[in-house]
């Protein structure tokens, strides 16, 4: 009976080695990216608030540069895709054109309403809202 006792007391002690080990490993790593964390962010906080004009500029050049890589990744996939779907190297380059296009007619039309309704009257500006929802419409979803 004794060594039935010894066994399963045995058992008991290395399951709670086995765990405190285990809260240990969890607890160093959680510690060390504590200290990473702090290595990273501390200095970052003292430049933000001790360099304003530099920080602001570094992190809207990263944000820019992040954007354009992503841009540029998503503009490759589509031409990928396209010349896939059999369209010339001239279609290609003629449909972001045609996107831009349609934009800038867009907020043409928005910055004419606008100049009707400061400058003529409510009531016209009302009317050419109408029109120009209308025509951005026409725009932007007819030839679907």
């Amino acid at each position: 009976m004794s060594t039935g006792i010894i066994r399963i007391s045995s058992r008991i002690t290395q399951g709670y080695i086995a765990f405190f080990k285990g809260a240990l490993r969890v607890l160093a790593f959680s510690l060390g990216v504590a200290g990473i964390s702090a290595l990273i962010t501390l200095p970052l906080w003292y430049w933000a608030t001790k360099g304003r004009t530099s920080f602001t500029i570094a992190v809207l050049i990263v944000c820019a540069m992040g954007f354009l890589v992503l841009l540029v990744k998503h503009i490759g996939n589509s031409i990928n895709d396209l010349r896939s779907q059999g369209l010339s190297t001239a279609s290609i380059l003629i449909l972001p054109i045609k996107r831009i296009g349609k934009v800038l007619a867009a907020l043409i039309l928005i910055y004419l309403t606008l100049i009707v309704f400061g400058s003529v009257s409510f009531i016209a500006g009302i009317a050419c809202a109408l029109l120009s929802i209308g025509l951005i419409g026409v725009l932007f979803f007819a030839h679907r």
